[in-house]
């Protein structure tokens, strides 16, 4: 018994040293670093032979040259494959489906954005009777084409292994190979699609591989705001329910009960309830601050309304986030070296994430942005210059020869001669981001603009009230013009506890108005709205045409 004691006490105080000690916590996670750089296959190698599909209406070469909205229109075509695994050489005995003649899988595009570039990502599903390729049926392979550096989506995965309250997937990265059969005249030897990253499908194997519940809900984002969504979001006992119109909101990949889903939703958007009785009723709240808080160190910008799932074990009414998809992280935006003109002034720090209902509500406290900062500074034990070295040096010798050379240096976003440079830039992302987090508080919180009203020669002007995550008072200013720049303003009003201005009507013909939000230290915030005529863009503007 005695023994029994010592041992629990043991594990007790390394657990908390672990969570309350900056220097355990980081010699704990180097530990697990040089573990994976041990376990962890430096490249692995597939083989895809795109055989003779006598039924299928489209060629390998007809599915990579359809776009987003073709895929849209006419769905995922899918190709009957033989997929082999080996070496540099080549299909090898001992390894997955050598030997194979006959087809044993079928591959189809995947991805949204991605599929208007010109170097595709797949989707590879093993047929039943193939067996299993390391326990999965399903492989994802991300081809990354806007991510010039090949490795965002990894490092990010690899990070979520080391961080506690939030799930990882597992990544590999892969050389692909393609002997296409459907071509006039059909290749004789494998050609070479160059990187890709094999990242873990989200399903019930993946449940059971991280000890979660294989019969609970999962949710992927795809247009998803947490606001109700009436229309949309229904029970599948209601007589009006679409579940094609629920999967443009929320892609279903677990039970189709959606009952726990709306009842959490109702919750959100009920103004008359704290938010944080609704965040301790039906969330993890350490998931929750984990998830945000990464989201901000890596500069995952996309993470607002979608690239993210939502899971709940059967038994419980907890939701937690999920990870998925950081191509777009990692100062993705930056990475031709300076700031794009698209990107507007909001999407930094919490301010990225006041069009969502849940966190804006959740922001609104200042207890919780408190809570939330001492998450991140919590983090950057763990997220920090030397761990990202670390991992950087272990991709390097892997992924440089590869992405130097065509295939992939033929559609390269940026000069390749940069590689180095901003590959090693990496280091100094998660520092920055803290600090443009840091520069996020000193706003207010952005906001969206009304629809313009005439009623009887005036105009009424509506918007979305805000707030100032300091809790600072506002101000707003009215401003109208006859040019989106508003180099030059027509008519501008200061506007003090209200959020709508009536003004006389001007002549016919097309305006511009925007309102810019201040706190009384003079920091300023714009609307989320922009105005984007062909090649410019005119953020926090919105336009309109008198008649």
């Amino acid at each position: 018994m005695r023994f029994i004691f010592l041992i629990t006490s043991m594990l007790i105080l390394i657990v908390g040293l672990y969570y309350y000690s900056p220097e355990i916590n980081q010699w704990l996670t180097s530990s697990k670093l040089s573990q994976k750089s041990e376990e962890a296959e430096d490249l692995i190698y597939f083989f895809v032979t795109i055989t003779e599909n006598k039924h299928a209406d489209y060629t390998f070469s007809d599915i990579n040259q359809m776009d987003l909205l073709e895929s849209l229109e006419k769905g995922d075509p899918q190709l009957e494959i033989v997929f082999q695994e080996g070496t540099k050489e080549g299909p090898e005995d001992n390894y997955f489906g050598y030997g194979e003649t006959k087809s044993n899988a079928l591959i189809e595009l995947r991805g949204n954005t991605t599929r208007n570039a010109v170097q595709k990502s797949y989707k590879i599903r093993l047929n039943n009777d193939a067996g299993l390729w390391n326990g999965k049926q399903i492989l994802n392979l991300n081809k990354h084409p806007f991510d010039f550096l090949k490795v965002r989506n990894k490092l990010s995965f690899d990070y979520f292994d080391l961080i506690p309250n939030i799930p990882s997937l597992k990544t590999q990265f892969v050389q692909l190979y393609v002997k296409d059969l459907t071509k006039n005249p059909p290749d004789r030897d494998f050609t070479d699609y160059g990187l890709f990253t094999l990242i873990e499908e989200p399903n019930k194997r993946f449940l059971v591989s991280a000890e979660m519940d294989p019969d609970g809900y999962l949710y992927k984002a795809k247009s998803f705001e947490f606001h109700r969504y009436p229309n949309k979001l229904r029970s599948r006992y209601d007589s009006l329910y679409d579940e094609k119109e629920f999967e443009r909101i929320l892609q279903i990949e677990g039970r189709s009960y959606h009952e726990k889903l709306l009842m959490m939703l109702e919750d959100v958007n009920n103004e008359q309830l704290s938010i944080n009785q609704v965040i301790d009723k039906h969330f993890d709240r350490d998931n929750y601050l984990t998830w945000l808080a990464v989201n901000i160190l890596f500069g995952n910008l996309d993470t607002s309304s979608q690239n993210f799932y939502l899971y709940s074990p059967l038994y419980s009414d907890k939701w937690y986030f999920l990870p998925w998809d950081y191509d777009g992280a990692w100062d993705f935006y930056w990475q031709r070296g300076s700031r794009q003109e698209y990107l507007p002034p909001w999407r930094e720090g919490i301010q990225n994430y006041g069009s969502v209902v849940l966190h804006r509500r959740f922001f609104q406290d200042p207890n919780n942005v408190k809570e939330l900062t001492q998450k991140i500074e919590s983090l950057m034990s763990v997220i920090n210059e030397e761990n990202t070295r670390d991992l950087l040096s272990f991709y390097y010798p892997v992924v440089q020869p590869i992405i130097t050379r065509p295939p992939d240096s033929k559609e390269a976003p940026v000069d390749i001669s940069r590689y180095d440079e901003q590959f090693w830039d990496l280091i100094q992302v998660p520092m920055r981001n803290r600090e443009r987090f840091y520069h996020s508080l000193e706003k207010p919180m952005p906001f969206f603009l009304g629809e313009p009203e005439i009623k009887e020669k005036k105009i009424l002007f509506r918007w979305q009230e805000t707030y100032d995550p300091q809790g600072d008072k506002i101000s707003y200013l009215f401003q109208l013009s006859i040019e989106p720049s508003f180099s030059s303003i027509m008519y501008e009003q200061e506007v003090h506890n209200r959020t709508q201005l009536t003004i006389p009507m001007p002549d016919s013909g097309m305006y511009y108005w925007r309102v810019i939000v201040s706190d009384h230290k003079g920091n300023k915030q714009i609307a989320f709205d922009s105005y984007e005529p062909e090649g410019a863009y005119y953020h926090g503007v919105k336009a309109m045409e008198v008649p």
